[in-house]
């Protein structure tokens, strides 16, 4: 099931309906416009749908990267709506945060800064023994806005945040520990294994999509309330700014893959 959906290549992202299972299948590793507005279109897609369902986020299944988040160099080109696309980028997180059917995501590969927080923003994490997690932010002279400190802050214990936000590269085991993935898998029996079980599990409560949606609303309220009221000071635009546009013109990427949120 997963092998075969994660196969499916399109521009940006695609989704697929398997055997009661939404697979959202992100191709880009870093987010630009098209990507986002894609993914906020499948997203409602899913939440419109009726019956069990459940939601699986991934990457290509061949990809060593699953995301770096947030694309430093979209961002340089559309400068003059920097302010609508962070905005829509926080709507996206808002949509995974809330959506009314059990989520999982699957990191097949490794997963940086921007990425990792929209990988929070799943029920359950997995990650391959192969990748690593960080938050690279520190890297390009960025802080972490308050909605994505508050989604970190739910999901990691003090020495977690510590280790984390300093931009350490952790290991799926170090990631297991410190509560950022529920699960590892190192090859694909395991990783089939823990989508059946997620499946066997989470699909017979998604009947009850109203509850689940309450319940999620409630849990993340005042994470929510950040995202959606919340955009990015107007330092921390210019820091933004500056950052990318300085890599474009360099030619050159930052030490973690990419330049991203």
């Amino acid at each position: 099931m997963y092998e075969e959906a994660s196969k499916q290549k399109h521009k940006g992202a695609s989704l697929h309906l398997c055997d009661n299972m939404f697979f959202l299948v992100i191709s880009k590793t870093d987010f630009d416009d098209e990507t986002i507005k894609l993914c906020l279109g499948f997203l409602e897609q899913v939440e419109r749908s009726e019956g069990k369902k459940v939601l699986i986020t991934t990457g290509p299944g061949t990809a060593k990267l699953f995301s770096t988040g947030f694309s430093l160099k979209a961002f340089s080109k559309h400068q003059m709506n920097s302010f609508e696309t962070i905005a829509e980028n926080q709507k996206l997180l808002v949509a995974f945060l809330t959506l009314n059917v059990p989520t999982l995501c699957v990191m097949q590969g490794t997963t940086l800064a921007g990425g990792l927080i929209i990988a929070l923003c799943h029920d359950f994490r997995i990650m391959t023994t192969k990748a690593k997690v960080a938050l690279s932010e520190i890297d390009v002279n960025l802080s972490l806005g308050l909605p994505y400190a508050q989604i970190l802050h739910k999901t990691l214990g003090t020495q977690g945040l510590e280790r984390t936000f300093l931009g350490k590269k952790l290991s799926a085991r170090e990631a297991f520990d410190e509560g950022i993935v529920n699960g590892v898998f190192s090859d694909d029996w395991e990783l089939e294994r823990h989508i059946n079980s997620f499946r066997r599990e989470f699909l017979p409560k998604s009947e009850n999509r109203h509850v689940t949606k309450q319940m999620k609303l409630r849990l993340h309220a005042e994470t929510i309330s950040a995202l959606l009221n919340n955009c990015m000071s107007p330092s921390q635009l210019h820091t933004l700014n500056n950052a990318s546009v300085g890599f474009v013109k360099m030619g050159k990427k930052p030490k973690t893959e990419k330049a991203r949120l």
